[in-house]
């Protein structure tokens, strides 16, 4: 779990780096709630291009308002990146908290990251990439990188 929990900031982001560039075109997101911590007010998907990152334009999200405890479902146009992130804007009194993020490819629905978000505001996660096939939960390892 991850979660930006008396960050001074108004926005804070996850990023995660393939290690090589990866096509993906939908993520699910799982809020966490709980006391301090909810869904954020909004937020937005990044990716790597060269030395910029390039945000998504007019992704398809479902449900609509971020919502705890269900897959946030992000679905845009096949990107190619090393590099995706994504920018929480908090609600005024909390921050925002994350339990497991979902990366895929729909057009071939292989999972490219699935696991348990174990990072710390304005940290790279790492992780071991698995095909969807291939998917065993004790498999997932996240580490930080510091």
């Amino acid at each position: 779990r991850w979660t930006a929990y008396q960050s001074p900031n108004t926005e804070d982001w996850i990023e995660i780096d393939f290690g090589e560039e990866k096509s993906f075109s939908k993520l699910a997101i799982y809020f966490y709630e709980d006391g301090g911590v909810t869904p954020p007010q909004s937020y937005r998907i990044s990716y790597l291009a060269g030395d910029s990152y390039v945000d998504i334009e007019s992704p398809s999200l479902s449900p609509n308002k971020p919502t705890s405890n269900v897959p946030n479902i992000v679905q845009f146009p096949v990107v190619k990146s090393r590099v995706v992130r994504i920018t929480f804007k908090h609600q005024v009194e909390t921050r925002t908290g994350v339990t497991e993020l979902i990366v895929s490819n729909d057009a071939s629905d292989d999972w490219i990251l699935r696991g348990d978000v174990a990072i710390s505001a304005r940290k790279t996660m790492l992780s071991v990439l698995r095909q969807k096939s291939d998917f065993d939960m004790e498999a997932w390892q996240s580490l930080a990188n510091e």
